[in-house]
């Protein structure tokens, strides 16, 4: 049983509240469920518009695994709380009227039906959900952590879903995210090499505004390696990206992967937010004095939504009990803002005021 809610529209100020469609699935197999009712009402109504499905990951023991500090699982409710308050639907500015491009689904949380579950079990459902939302016609998973840990399992989904390896996959972060797993357990510190050694990965890699006072040597090192083998990877410093712009450094590696002839199934954008400057996006676990900015992060979130191929998007620790909250609240909900105006703008064909 799912529970639909929706906000009283404002008709001169329509804003996402008044447009988002929310399931409130509490767990993996609801949102299953739920993912089916959706397919069948977008058939029986006819909506061939691009689908932006919001799916939760509210876990942060992967985060604690790899020594960071709890908190990030509550990052959905509280992105959810800010998501209501923001973003016109016509927007002025870009002349966009999102409603008529873009469906907008809050799909729910992944979890256990009762009780507790595992990390690796959230892991699991989360790779389930994501690859049966990619079934769903013209959809774009955006899932919120949670930690990092959420990303290998993310692209395990996209790979399902497309029966082959041939995605590329960009890692917007301070970190690389390459670490050896501990004790055997997958953290948040290793969903990168988690994939890389993944024999069905056969695509191509980027690292986006790395921090090198944040990254190993060793461990950039161990990612160039791959080079000689069949994936194709790459590193661009945050001092790079910040020399380019952000924009023009984000579409330039998009170009880079697509070229390489190794991304048939096209690209998933992972957005770590400590990649973004503590004066702006202090709500993290591991927050760093300098990074993007927060006009760096809306930008590159527009420029994601406004590559078709783009297929998927995750953004990961936000931990509302550390930090200004309610300040990384709205710049998460802002960037999924800015997300969508760039899918209601691909290929051109955006609805027009």
């Amino acid at each position: 049983r799912f529970f639909f809610f929706f906000f009283p529209p404002c008709m001169d100020d329509q804003r996402l509240r008044d447009v988002l469609l929310s399931y409130g699935a509490k767990s993996t197999n609801a949102c299953l469920q739920a993912l089916d009712q959706l397919a069948a009402t977008r058939t029986d109504t006819g909506d061939n518009k691009t689908l932006v499905l919001i799916i939760g990951f509210p876990f942060d023991e992967g985060c604690q695994r790899n020594g960071g500090r709890p908190g990030s699982a509550e990052g959905p409710k509280f992105f959810r709380d800010h998501l209501h308050k923001i973003g016109t639907t016509p927007n002025p500015e870009h002349g966009v009227d999102l409603q008529s491009k873009v469906s907008i689904v809050d799909l729910g949380d992944i979890g256990p039906d009762q009780g507790n579950c595992t990390l690796e079990e959230a892991h699991a459902g989360l790779r389930s959900v994501v690859g049966s939302a990619l079934r769903l016609r013209n959809c774009i998973p955006w899932v919120i952590g949670g930690s990092n840990d959420q990303s290998y399992s993310n692209a395990r989904g996209f790979m399902d879903y497309l029966g082959h390896g041939n995605i590329g996959v960009m890692n917007i972060d301070a970190h690389f995210d390459v670490r050896p797993r501990k004790e055997g357990k997958e953290h948040s510190g290793s969903p990168f090499r988690q994939l890389l050694e993944d024999t069905d990965f056969n695509g191509a890699f980027t690292e986006f505004a790395s921090q090198g006072h944040q990254c190993s040597a060793a461990h950039h090192e161990w990612i160039k390696s791959y080079r000689q083998l069949q994936i194709v990877t790459e590193v661009l410093w945050l001092s790079d990206v910040l020399k380019q712009g952000s924009a023009a450094a984000f579409r330039c590696a998009c170009h880079k992967m697509l070229t390489t002839g190794k991304c048939s199934g096209g690209l998933f954008i992972s957005f770590d937010i400590d990649a973004i400057r503590a004066s702006d996006c202090s709500g993290v676990s591991c927050p760093s004095p300098v990074g993007l900015c927060a006009t760096d992060a809306a930008e590159l979130c527009l420029q994601s939504g406004l590559c078709s191929d783009v297929r998927l998007f995750d953004c990961s620790e936000f931990n509302p009990v550390v930090g200004d909250r309610y300040n990384t609240a709205r710049l998460l909900a802002v960037m999924f803002y800015h997300f969508l105006l760039g899918v209601a703008m691909r290929g051109g064909t955006a609805g027009k005021l």
